[in-house]
C-alpha cells in the first residue's frame, strides 16, 4: 500500500486527490514508483526500464528549454534547469488508472479536476482513452489527441515558478466518457520530472517547500 510520507506506492481512490479549488476527490487511482521506493518484483522490469527512458527524454527536453530560454529568463535561474534535476531522486512515474464509471459516482466528480502539475515538466505517452483536455488561453478546453505514438509535454508550476511565468503551467484535466465508453478504464503513465528538494525556485520557495505545499492543499499528506 502506499506510504503517505514518502508518496510511494498504491493509492486507492479513497485516499485520491482533490484538485486545489475543488472539493470532490477525483476518480483514479495510481501508483507511485521512485527507483528507491516499493514496486512488485514481477513488474520492476519492466517499470525500471520505462522510468529510465522516460526519464533521459524528458532531460533533453529540459535541455532545449534551457536552451531557448531568453536571457532575461535564464538570468532567473538559480542554477541551469539541468543541474536542478541532477542527483535528483524525486522525479515521479505515476502509473494512473482511471477504473470504468457507473453512473453512481459523486455529482460534479470528474476523473481529474483542472489542475496543474507540481514539477518542472511532464511528459507522457498518449493514453488508451480520450478524456485528457488542456485549457487554452481563451479559456476553451481542448481535446488531445490520444493516437498511438502522441507524446504529451506538460509544464509544470516549479518551472512556471523558476521563470517567472515566462513558461506558464499547462492547466489541463480528465474529462468522464458518455455513453458505451464509461464502461472502459483508461490508463495513464505520465513522468513528473522533479529538481533535488534543496534546488532554489525563486524568492519564496525552495523544490521542497513547494513541493510540500502543494502536496498539502491537495490532501495528500
Amino acid at each position: 500500500m502506499y506510504n503517505k510520507g514518502k508518496q510511494d506506492g498504491f493509492f486507492p481512490q479513497s485516499v485520491s486527490e482533490v484538485a486545489k479549488g475543488f472539493t470532490k476527490k477525483d476518480i483514479k487511482e495510481y501508483y507511485h514508483y521512485y527507483p528507491w521506493g516499493q514496486c512488485p518484483e514481477s513488474l520492476l522490469p519492466q517499470i525500471s526500464q520505462y522510468y529510465g527512458e522516460a526519464n533521459t527524454l524528458a532531460k533533453e527536453l529540459l535541455g532545449w528549454i534551457e536552451k531557448h530560454s531568453p536571457a532575461e529568463v535564464s538570468d532567473k535561474y538559480s542554477q541551469p534547469l539541468g543541474d536542478m534535476i541532477k542527483d535528483s531522486d524525486q522525479t515521479l512515474l505515476r502509473i494512473l488508472h482511471y477504473p470504468p464509471l457507473k453512473g453512481d459516482e459523486e455529482v460534479d466528480a470528474i476523473r481529474a479536476a483542472a489542475h496543474e502539475d507540481i514539477n518542472l515538466i511532464t511528459i507522457l505517452p498518449a493514453a488508451n482513452e480520450p478524456g485528457l483536455q488542456v485549457k487554452a488561453k481563451d479559456g476553451s478546453w481542448l481535446d488531445v489527441p490520444c493516437d498511438f505514438g502522441n507524446l504529451i509535454v506538460n509544464i509544470g508550476d516549479m518551472l512556471q515558478e523558476a521563470s517567472g511565468h515566462y513558461f506558464p503551467s499547462t492547466t489541463h484535466r480528465v474529462v468522464n466518457p458518455d455513453g458505451a465508453d464509461m464502461t472502459k478504464s483508461r490508463i495513464s503513465l505520465p513522468l513528473f520530472l522533479h529538481p533535488r528538494p534543496d534546488v532554489v525556485l525563486s524568492e519564496r520557495h525552495t523544490a521542497g517547500s513547494y513541493l510540500q505545499e502543494r502536496l498539502r492543499e491537495l490532501g495528500v499528506i
